[in-house]
């Protein structure tokens, strides 16, 4: 008799799983494993239901076996009744019609680019209820990632609380409405993270699309449900465009002996636009044919370990003037694609005495003298200005931050950090803003 009642639950759990039931709750393994462990149980049944009738704790054994069967049937039953309510309503369709479309290409080389031109495209912003934009980063856990969601969504700051209130907060905002999410810059592949995210993320509306930007390959074939659009590196004779932009500006004459030296230069980006918008905004500044092959020939393209790309980024913040390099390097305080308030980080830079008043100008002017200066060298991006066209914010590159982490790395880290350094003068905290 309790072979029989196994033998139905089993029959009905089977079917839940192939409905992919467990896949869009988030189940899935925890179905698995409860299938394979009552296959198991079945198979001692056989020899435990002739052992029953001379041994009394093998009768009760089987009898509340019989009784925790029966109470699972019910909840299995209570689980195909939701499946055909969701099928009903399309709600589990939704789910494999949910697009995921993957941009993979290295650090660098245009990733953020080419999706925030497609999140801010007339079409898109017209065709989609929501857009929403997430940097994801290293950090992949689903309560920090489901708050991310909700306040990218609501635009309001997302309280503390346990995974199951905040899915259910994101699911009331996205129900049923056509959304665009961009999850930029992923790092984590672990599969089953990314199926309990889509789980919930699968309420949207018809036609809810999902962007992933990363730089591996593996992502891409975990999250994506189409192949993925590899971004490939930039010709020679166009990161060669780039770099002549910036080093020469609009209509500047263009000397021979510069160019043919700046064609070796170029050679030595990887095919990467961030290190020719780097360089050219450092050769921006010099016009002597000595300088140009001190840039051409440096050193730093010869560390071991590190690529052209960060090699062109140091080699520019070299470049500095000595000030500069102090007020850059502060900027490691601040956590990766963090919107950073202009203002602000001039106070700061008042504050720890990186600029001050020359008696000519007040230590504001200088301040923001600094900022554009490091601003026209490729080191802050996205800005964002006021009603009356004054930058208030900007963002600096994912690679832009990994410079200013190794050059302030010894005296200026993040909290919570292990082992600190007994020469740390500088701490951030998590949480605020603007990750001060």
């Amino acid at each position: 008799m309790v072979e029989a009642v196994l033998e139905l639950v089993l029959h009905n759990l089977n079917s839940l799983i192939q409905k992919e039931l467990g896949l869009f709750l988030g189940f899935d393994q925890d179905f698995n494993s409860l299938s394979s462990l009552l296959t198991t149980v079945k198979a001692t049944l056989e020899d435990a239901e002739e052992k029953q009738f001379t041994d009394r704790a093998i009768k009760d054994w089987l009898l509340k076996l019989k009784d925790a069967a029966h109470i699972l049937d019910d909840i299995l039953d209570e689980c195909a009744t939701q499946v055909l309510e969701m099928e009903c309503k399309g709600d589990a369709s939704s789910f494999e019609d949910l697009s995921i479309y993957p941009i993979v290409g290295l650090c660098g080389l245009g990733k953020t680019t080419l999706s925030q031109l497609l999140f801010n495209h007339d079409k898109v912003v017209s065709h989609f209820e929501l857009r929403i934009w997430v940097c994801v980063s290293e950090d992949f856990s689903l309560n920090r990632m489901t708050r991310a969601i909700i306040e990218s969504t609501s635009g309001h700051a997302c309280a503390e609380m346990d995974l199951d209130p905040l899915q259910r907060k994101l699911q009331d905002l996205i129900k049923g409405k056509r959304y665009l999410l961009v999850l930029h810059d992923v790092w984590d592949d672990e599969q089953e993270n990314w199926q309990r995210l889509k789980s919930v993320l699968a309420c949207g509306g018809k036609g809810a699309s999902i962007l992933v930007t990363t730089h591996l390959l593996k992502v891409a074939a975990i999250m994506g449900t189409i192949p993925p659009h590899d971004l490939s590196i930039l010709s020679d004779t166009d990161c060669w465009e780039l770099l002549k932009q910036r080093a020469f500006g609009p209509n500047k004459e263009e000397r021979e002996e510069l160019v043919a030296i700046g064609k070796e230069i170029v050679k030595k980006c990887g095919g990467v636009p961030l290190a020719a918008m780097a360089l050219g905004s450092l050769l921006r500044f010099k016009r002597k044919e000595i300088e140009w092959l001190n840039v051409k020939e440096s050193k730093l393209w010869e560390l071991q370990g590190e690529d052209h790309v960060m090699s062109a980024l140091r080699l520019s913040y070299l470049n500095l003037p000595v000030k500069l390099r102090s007020c850059f390097a502060f900027c490691a305080l601040f956590s990766k694609d963090k919107i950073i308030d202009k203002k602000f980080l001039i106070d700061l830079w008042m504050a720890n005495g990186f600029i001050s008043s020359n008696g000519m100008l007040e230590a504001e002017d200088i301040g923001n003298e600094v900022w554009n200066e490091l601003y026209w060298r490729s080191f802050f991006q996205d800005i964002e200005k006021d009603g009356i066209g004054e930058i208030e914010n900007f963002k600096m590159h994912d690679l832009i931050h990994d410079l200013a982490q190794s050059i302030a790395e010894e005296v200026r880290c993040y909290i919570p950090e292990p082992n600190l350094s007994k020469r740390i003068r500088h701490l951030s905290t998590y949480g605020e803003k603007y990750s001060m």
